[in-house]
């Protein structure tokens, strides 16, 4: 299955093979897809605290792997991976690593649930029901946000987590490009008719039924869904927006903008944490624990992070633009970086002239391995 994977921060095109992704529209257009993730984690509430957490705990897994577990308070630079190539998985065990790294791992696997209910029949749009996921305390939250579906006769809640609104931008950011650049979208709207494509459409349909043709709703649910992303919790950023529109039946988009510039309860929630923390955190605190040299990788996506942090605050439609280009693509992977794309084959380091980005990516590979073999 592709998908981007957040543990290990690569984008996984196991569909395809990489030569396919020279001439085939629907294998760039996966890669799109999922690249968009990639953006979503480098930019979101949820990717930066997770990101800035993941980094944490394959630091201090190092760190616990070279004094043997009884670290000092004065810890000098180690050489980070050297000992995460040394690690094994039974030296974190039941260490205060190993904790830190279960409760965010189940905290992430709730944020990335999309599981359905079949619900009796009601007239509300949203609901609070219980969200439980591997069965696991951090992964089990009482009251949660569900959006009301029906399908076939039948009443369904689907919870809007982070990953149902990743889901329902970059369906769209994928599916201009395949429009635009084919005009033969027909490979992914003839899904539209399966439950779990709900996954993927439920907030745009949601969005294109009070639209009735007067605003493009696959460019605003873009928009919406990013803004929501920016917030710390989500689901209820997006109800909130959601909820304006109908109030003050809003057909433009830029009107929108600003009257969420104006919100007081978007803006309690808007930029939190702020990247500005998350900076200081990693580079400022954790990265001086590694090495120069792995520290300046770490800098790196930290550099892209805020770099697209800093472009889409400046313009909400910026990823919104229906005249999606493979050119435009490219000029994302400049400015934005490029993770290591697997296939199939093999490992592709190089898209046309644009190499993968520094390798950070193999501490968090290795790092995210160790850890989630203890588990």
């Amino acid at each position: 299955m592709n998908h981007f994977n957040p543990l290990q921060w690569t984008i996984e095109l196991n569909n395809y093979h990489s030569t396919e992704f020279l001439y085939d529209g629907l294998a760039r257009a996966s890669f799109i897809h999922e690249y968009i993730h990639y953006i979503q984690f480098l930019i979101s509430s949820l990717g930066r605290i997770f990101f800035s957490e993941l980094v944490r705990n394959i630091i201090l897994a190092g760190v616990h792997k070279h004094y043997n577990g009884v670290v000092p308070e004065q810890i000098k630079q180690i050489d980070l991976l050297k000992e995460l190539e040394h690690a094994t998985p039974g030296d974190f065990v039941n260490t205060d690593v190993q904790m830190n790294f279960s409760k965010n791992y189940y905290e992430l696997r709730a944020c990335l649930d999309d599981k359905f209910q079949k619900i009796q029949p009601t007239s509300a749009r949203f609901i609070s029901l219980p969200l439980h996921v591997d069965n696991h305390p951090e992964s089990t939250i009482q009251e949660f946000l569900h959006l009301v579906i029906n399908h076939d006769n039948k009443t369904y809640a689907l919870p809007i987590t982070d990953r149902v609104i990743f889901e329902n931008m970059a369906r769209q950011i994928q599916r201009n490009y395949l429009f635009f650049t084919t005009g033969d979208t027909a490979d992914i709207d003839n899904l539209q008719g399966l439950i779990e494509e709900q996954t993927y459409l439920c907030l745009w349909r949601l969005l294109d039924n009070h639209s009735r043709g007067r605003y493009d709703s696959r460019q605003w649910i873009i928009v919406l869904c990013q803004i929501s992303l920016l917030c710390e919790r989500p689901c209820e950023a997006f109800r909130i927006i959601y909820e304006k529109i109908i109030e003050y039946d809003i057909i433009g988009l830029d009107d929108l903008i600003k009257l969420l510039k104006r919100d007081a309860d978007i803006a309690q929630m808007y930029d939190q944490p702020s990247m500005q923390e998350i900076v200081n955190e990693l580079i400022s605190k954790l990265g001086t624990i590694m090495r120069i040299p792995e520290n300046g990788e770490l800098h790196e996506i930290v550099k892209y992070a805020v770099e697209a942090h800093n472009i889409i605050a400046k313009n909400h439609k910026y990823f919104a633009d229906p005249l999606l280009t493979w050119n435009q693509i490219l000029s994302w992977l400049r400015s934005f970086g490029r993770p290591p794309v697997k296939f199939k084959d093999r490992v592709l380091l190089d898209i046309e002239g644009i190499k993968t980005s520094k390798p950070f990516y193999v501490y968090l590979e290795l790092g995210s391995k160790l850890l989630l073999g203890t588990l």
